[in-house]
């Protein structure tokens, strides 16, 4: 196969350089037309093909059109995922009609976003039998357990986020800019009930179990992109090398002589199998392009029909009830924050953190808490500092947890005047809640408080 000449390529992509970047792109350019070549010539199951990302170098790319960050190995945890052998010779979800066209997310590191989003997009389109199209700027603007386009991961995104009763937005009324921003979710039409997407599910990190969730729906994968730049058409084959980087979707498998998955990507149909690629099913214990090297997952969806508000209970003024921290009981009475600072619960031993739904069988004025009483830090390296504290002295703890942990810990990022989280007396005054210091509130009428 001829390739195109720099300048013609440049053209046909709408390229344009500012002095003399053309120079250094057109040597990119040529040196990857070699490469694409001699592995063309080498007749391997799959090609590669002169695309729109041919004037970057590979580590250029990496940055720019991926966004996978993942914990530290250390930090995954083990399990052990029951599944089926029985399974269908072939699936295709995108052939039964349950997965949206192909999107792209150009120069953002948001995959995660659109991984997520994509699995939740067919698992309710499954469920339901209604394929709506769903955010994924949502989750950039508005998800701040994760990075935006900086990155994020999957994972995160339903357990820090949407598992917190959050509406899913329609594409329509919140659309893809391909930039961070600030969160519009309360002017959004909501796509996907608040109590449908309850958490996420792992999936066993082998071929056999990646295809017993595939006979259920797709499913969330991770993936080391370098070797995937240039992917034209073919089944991609060979073992995990390096650490995985950019997050996509599997929606079927199959084979074309060589079993494989399909995967759907979020850079655009001009970019490999009109937007899919096809990644070998047998790439050793970590899969064909680090397939296995993280959890897949799928996102965990309510059985049950989503259901009214209920009723509010009236509750004595100042109780947990007031401020939408769980319902008010005699029996156990919730005592929130300054309540607990005060003078200590009013029900000993009940306290719970900002807004939680249950109580927690601890006193906050309990030495062995660490939480609720001012600590002498001359008298303790790292006292748990809560509420106003915490923004003088560096360390937080969710209210009334008995551990001391950096901000980071718990998604909040460090104290700036520039962006000062505004929880509690802000938050109960607006109906919005937020984690303890975040930067975003949620509820009802969900705005970033500044």
């Amino acid at each position: 196969m001829v390739f195109p000449t720099f300048a013609a390529w440049a053209a046909t992509h709408g390229k344009v350089y500012n002095g003399d970047e053309i120079v250094t792109r057109e040597a990119i350019y040529n040196a990857n037309v070699v490469k694409i070549e001699e592995h063309n010539e080498a007749k391997r199951e799959w090609t590669m093909d002169v695309n729109v990302f041919a004037d970057l170098e590979e580590d250029e790319f990496l940055a720019q059109y991926t966004g996978a960050s993942p914990p530290p190995p250390s930090d995954q945890p083990s399990f052990e995922v029951e599944y089926s052998d029985e399974v269908a010779d072939a699936v295709d979800w995108v052939q039964k009609g349950f997965v949206n066209p192909i999107k792209d997310q150009g120069k953002c590191g948001s995959c995660w976003a659109f991984s997520t989003m994509g699995v939740v997009e067919s698992g309710h389109a499954i469920a339901t039998g209604n394929l709506v199209s769903v955010s994924e700027q949502q989750l950039v603007d508005c998800d701040g357990s994760n990075d935006g386009c900086s990155g994020g991961w999957p994972h995160t995104a339903f357990s820090h986020y949407l598992k917190f009763r959050v509406g899913v937005c329609s594409e329509s009324s919140y659309p893809y800019t391909g930039r961070d921003g600030s969160c519009s979710l309360s002017s959004c039409s909501i796509a996907i009930a608040k109590d449908v997407v309850t958490g996420y599910t792992n999936v066993g990190m082998s071929s056999a179990g990646l295809k017993s969730a595939l006979s259920e729906q797709p499913v969330s994968v991770t993936v080391n992109a370098a070797q995937l730049q240039f992917y034209g058409n073919g089944v991609v084959t060979g073992t995990c090398s390096g650490q995985i980087n950019h997050a996509v979707i599997a929606v079927g498998y199959g084979t074309d002589g060589t079993d494989y998955f399909n995967i759907r990507n979020s850079w655009g149909t001009g970019w490999g199998e009109s937007g899919y690629i096809r990644l070998g099913q047998n790439g050793g214990s970590q899969g064909t392009a680090c397939l296995y090297q993280y959890a897949p997952v799928t996102p965990r969806l309510s059985s049950d029909p989503p259901r009214p508000a209920p009723t509010p209970v009236p509750a004595p003024s100042g109780s947990c009830a007031a401020v939408g921290c769980g319902n008010y009981s005699d029996e156990g009475q919730c005592d929130c924050d300054s309540e607990c600072f005060q003078a200590g619960p009013s029900t000993p031993g009940r306290c719970c953190s900002d807004f939680m739904t249950s109580c927690l069988a601890h006193s906050c004025a309990s030495d062995a808490f660490g939480c609720g009483t001012t600590v002498n830090q001359q008298d303790d390296p790292l006292p748990c500092k809560c509420d106003a504290n915490c923004r003088r002295n560096g360390n937080c703890c969710s209210d009334f947890v008995a551990e001391c942990r950096g901000c980071e810990w718990w998604w909040c990022g460090p104290y700036s005047d520039d962006l000062p989280c505004q929880c509690d007396s802000k938050c109960r005054d607006h109906g919005n809640c937020c984690p303890d210091y975040g930067t975003r509130c949620h509820g009802s009428n969900e705005t970033t408080l500044v």
